[in-house]
């Protein structure tokens, strides 16, 4: 029995037994008799009769027909037969046993085209190179360049840069200018910084509803202007039309409500010259009123009879809810 593996030739059992030395690839060798024909094989004092633990792990000896079958016969006549599990990142694409009566083969498939592999898609592919690169206009996402594509588009951006010359001017939209490198487009570049200021005209004079920005003169001469209008004005001071605040009219002019600071809201209460029993007035009383309406709850000390108060005789005044009365106080 013989199997092919790749070019390696594996010659029965006794090739197993007998050969020392590797084929070369592609070369068979026919064992007859259970030993090489070979002469430098066939010296009679390298062969052996029995199999001995002296001999048996001898690499000049051969055994005798003889020597095997009587190793064979000790073994049950069985020769171990494994089977051999050939792999390809780890799965299995054939087996063999060591001892099979027929030759087999086992292939062993190795890609060819980067179409084979599993993550082709992420391999670029020759048709995708490109040797330039264009100065502008190019967008694709497809191609890649070649290293001499990338050295030449870098000579020629170092090569137009050398004393180009830049036209400045100002700028289309607020707060850029505009600059064009020779032989080439305008851009717009704005400039960091500027707000809504930076935008406002210098109003001509100070006005309402002037939205112009205005210089410190203007400003000087607006307020001499309204000092000059103040000499002499007649105000008029009238009842404001809402609590605590009164109004106040420049002549020629509007008139202004002002409001008076820190009037709470009891400045607003009317007031109450008397106080009547059971009344819900939220007005407020006067201090007399409460003193009258007070002394008229409480009775007069008696002065004479039993109960009559006096220095020697004091009293107080004692309330049961509902009425008040003088009561001798015990002593």
């Amino acid at each position: 029995m013989k199997l092919n593996i790749k070019g390696l030739v594996f010659v029965g059992f006794a090739a197993a037994v007998f050969a020392s030395a590797a084929n070369a690839a592609g070369e068979e060798k026919t064992v007859t008799s259970l030993k090489y024909t070979e002469a430098t094989y066939e010296k009679s004092g390298n062969k052996v009769e029995a199999f001995t633990d002296a001999n048996k792990t001898s690499t000049t000896l051969y055994p005798s027909n003889a020597a095997v079958t009587a190793a064979l016969a000790a073994n049950g006549g069985a020769v171990n037969n494994s089977t051999i599990t050939i792999k390809k990142n780890g799965t299995s694409v054939g087996t063999f046993t060591v001892n099979q009566a027929t030759d087999g083969d086992v292939n062993i498939a190795v890609p060819t085209t980067v179409a084979e592999l599993t993550d082709h898609a992420d391999y670029e592919v020759v048709s995708n190179k490109t040797q330039t690169i264009a100065a502008t206009g190019s967008t694709s996402n497809d191609k890649y360049p070649s290293e001499t594509a990338v050295r030449a588009a870098i000579t020629a951006v170092e090569a137009a840069d050398d004393d180009t010359t830049y036209t400045f001017a100002e700028g289309s939209t607020d707060g850029a200018f505009q600059v064009t490198p020779e032989g080439g487009t305008a851009q717009s570049v704005p400039v960091h910084g500027l707000a809504a200021a930076a935008y406002k005209g210098v109003a001509a004079s100070i006005a309402d509803g002037e939205q112009g920005l205005t210089t410190g003169d203007q400003v000087y001469d607006a307020i001499q202007t309204v000092a000059a209008a103040d000499d002499d004005t007649t105000y008029t001071f009238a009842e404001g039309s809402t609590d605590g605040a009164f109004q106040v009219t420049p002549e020629g002019g509007v008139a202004q409500s002002v409001p008076v600071h820190g009037l709470a809201a009891a400045a607003y209460k009317p007031v109450d010259t008397s106080i009547t029993a059971g009344s819900t007035s939220t007005n407020l009383p006067t201090t007399a009123a409460v003193a009258a309406y007070v002394d008229g709850l409480i009775p007069a000390a008696p002065t004479t009879g039993e109960g009559a108060c006096s220095a020697a005789n004091p009293c107080a005044l004692v309330s049961d809810g509902a009425t008040v009365t003088w009561q001798r106080i015990q002593q």
